[in-house]
């Protein structure tokens, strides 16, 4: 965790400033020590340059579930996803060289992506010349598995952050771009996430969400979440259903101050 992460980091209960504690460094990257909140005194270990931003109120049902899924789905995520979507009869690289393309990076861009996973995406997003890219993640093992890929992949300007969607620890309008992944049929409150993320994006950024539709949430027709719950400060930009209607890709930009 390099120290320019926490320009973007607060409280996420409160959103108060945080001032770090007992912190150690390697490399002038921090690994360990604590965040500390001075509005509400809400303590954060830093584990392995980690935060952990998990808070209790991230864990309703459905969140709790998902939790425990990727953490024993983690070490085996990669090889299992990519030969899934080729039986659904697409490429994993295509898939996700045209979700990125709709975030219309720019250089110098900060981006946020919440269910980063094993960081699938990042190298798409490293293509693009990104300034930051912070990944979050609720499961530890997906972001253990990222970590050990950005380390072994030599990846740069990469942050990564335990937390979760409803609850994001970031300070309002810090990212140019933000993109939920593949798990907001999952969220324990769809809605609250996405405020939460419209609430962390700059004016006139953009917000993308992709989900892949299973033959369950074409029934239960889950691809209406994002305008249910469409933001009142954001207007949709564009809703398509890509490669045979499996995926849906939602893109929102936030209305100017």
């Amino acid at each position: 965790m390099r120290e320019v992460l926490l320009n973007f980091l607060c409280c996420p209960i409160c959103k108060g400033e945080l001032k770090t504690v007992k912190i150690s460094y390697i490399d002038n990257e921090i690994t360990s020590g604590y965040l500390l909140c001075k509005q509400c005194n809400m303590v954060f270990p830093i584990e392995n340059g980690i935060p952990n931003m998990l808070v209790k109120q991230c864990f309703g049902l459905k969140n709790t579930l998902s939790k425990v899924i990727y953490d024993l789905y983690a070490p085996i995520y990669d090889p299992i996803e990519s030969r899934l979507m080729n039986a659904i009869g697409f490429s994993e690289k295509i898939l996700r060289e045209t979700i990125v393309s709709r975030m219309n990076i720019k250089n110098d861009d900060c981006i946020l992506e919440i269910c980063v996973g094993t960081g699938a995406n990042i190298p798409f997003f490293l293509r693009r010349k990104c300034r930051m890219i912070v990944g979050l993640d609720i499961s530890k093992e997906m972001i253990k598995q990222c970590l050990l890929k950005a380390k072994r992949l030599n990846w740069k300007n990469v942050e990564l952050v335990l937390g979760c969607a409803e609850y994001l620890p970031f300070k309002s309008n810090v990212f140019d771009k933000v993109l939920i992944g593949g798990a907001i049929s999952y969220f324990s409150n769809p809605h609250l996430a996405i405020d939460e993320a419209i609430r962390v994006t700059k004016p006139r950024g953009l917000l993308v969400i992709f989900e892949q539709l299973t033959i369950l949430e074409k029934l239960l027709r889950r691809d209406l979440i994002p305008m249910l719950y469409k933001p009142t400060n954001a207007k949709l930009l564009s809703f398509e259903y890509l490669f045979r209607k499996n995926i849906y890709i939602a893109t929102f930009q936030k209305m100017s101050l």
